[in-house]
């Protein structure tokens, strides 16, 4: 069946949901659902920016006509989207059993247009309407209305790659690397060797030592305090001789030997 201009008019509507979608941060696809008497019933476009990948607007309309319309009315209305149902939506599409889907652009242009954009490609094949629903009228591509679907996936790639670039904030605020400057490695290597405290305690003189941990002497009374008698001298003492001496001085004998 040949594209007419009433379905050229609601296929444009289709395409302006895709770009409405674009606008919100989502991915150029819109549908809509068409009455047997030519009344948009029901209208949608890709919301698969919150991490849900099925929620694609051919599924939405599908579940929709399931709860709202008859099987009568769903077999003789009609789907226009901007672009060919994938696997899942013509499968929801089969499944129901809505009428005659008309797209603006097929899933073999999507396929080259990811190639030639640099998109992610899909993980589920880009099989055509007929593969996964033999029985659907199916009609399309529109020529004009395809390559406006283009420059939305076009559109699209770019926002995405500069929302994934850091911004200027961010590259204002990371360390730059100049031309001529040292590295890390050279940096560590000519720093000024600076001890450390315990470095410091070993290598320094006990008066600087004071001075520099804050340390004073309490003042004390008695020999070896400053005006005081002057401290005896400690003898050195053998175990057997002179320290044996020292306990006989105080009264007590030396331990006997086993």
């Amino acid at each position: 069946m040949v594209i007419t201009d009433r379905d050229r008019a609601f296929l444009t509507r289709a395409v302006d949901l895709a770009e409405a979608a674009v606008r919100a941060g989502d991915e150029p696809f819109g549908s809509v659902l068409v009455s047997p008497a030519g009344e948009i019933l029901m209208e949608d476009h890709n919301r698969v920016g919150g991490g849900d990948r099925t929620q694609h607007p051919e599924v939405a309309i599908a579940r929709w006509a399931a709860v709202n319309l008859t099987p009568e009315v769903r077999a003789q209305s009609v789907v226009y989207t901007s672009g060919e149902h994938c696997p899942m939506c013509a499968a929801a599409h089969g499944w129901v059993g809505l009428g005659r889907i008309v797209y603006a652009s097929s899933s073999a242009q999507l396929t080259e247009w990811a190639r030639e954009l640099g998109l992610s490609s899909s993980p589920v094949a880009a099989l055509p309407i007929s593969s996964v629903v033999p029985g659907a009228e199916v009609d399309g591509p529109d020529a004009e209305l395809a390559e406006r679907v283009r420059a939305l996936h076009a559109q699209r790639s770019v926002s995405t790659s500069v929302a994934s670039a850091p911004s200027l904030d961010d590259r204002e605020s990371r360390p730059q690397a100049h031309a001529g400057a040292p590295s890390l490695d050279d940096r560590e290597s000519r720093r000024p060797c600076v001890p450390t405290g315990t470095e410091l305690a070993v290598a320094m003189p006990i008066s600087s030592l004071a001075a520099w941990t804050g340390w004073r002497r309490h003042p004390r009374s008695g020999p070896g305090a400053p005006g005081g008698a002057p401290r005896r001298a400690r003898r050195a003492c053998s175990p057997d001789a002179a320290c044996g001496s020292r306990r006989q001085r105080r009264g007590t004998s030396s331990p006997s030997s086993r």
